[in-house]
């Protein structure tokens, strides 16, 4: 059997980790995933779905009987094992470094533009 307080542990420290991560902050795991959207993988939005899904029935003692401890604990570790690997100062860098060749990409566009009209218009 499932104990309501232990899935309440594990998805308030998923919480943690997707606020410390990505800066999402909610009040439940749901939010806090619909929040995070495609910068966690599917799957591990399925299995965090898992553990949403338990947390809502461990307060039913039928329904609690149902789940199997070993999934809702795999689910966590795979969710949890994720996140851990998950460099926050990496991604910052990476996000920057896409700027930047973004930028360089635009303006080497609008200077090759303006060579081409200036061509074409004969000046060069």
């Amino acid at each position: 059997m499932i104990y309501e307080a232990d899935i309440a542990v594990k998805t308030e420290a998923l919480r943690g980790l997707l606020r410390e991560k990505f800066g999402v902050k909610a009040r439940d795991l749901q939010r806090a995933l619909a929040r995070t959207g495609r910068r966690l993988p599917q799957a591990l939005h399925r299995q965090a779905e898992v553990l949403i899904q338990a947390e809502r029935e461990a307060g039913n003692p039928k329904l609690a009987l149902q789940w199997d401890p070993a999934q809702i604990d795999q689910a966590y570790e795979a969710v949890a094992l994720h996140l851990r690997q998950i460099d926050v100062k990496e991604r910052r860098k990476l996000r920057l470094l896409r700027m930047a060749g973004l930028i360089v990409f635009y303006l080497l566009v609008i200077l090759s533009a303006f060579v081409f009209w200036m061509w074409r218009r004969g000046y060069v």
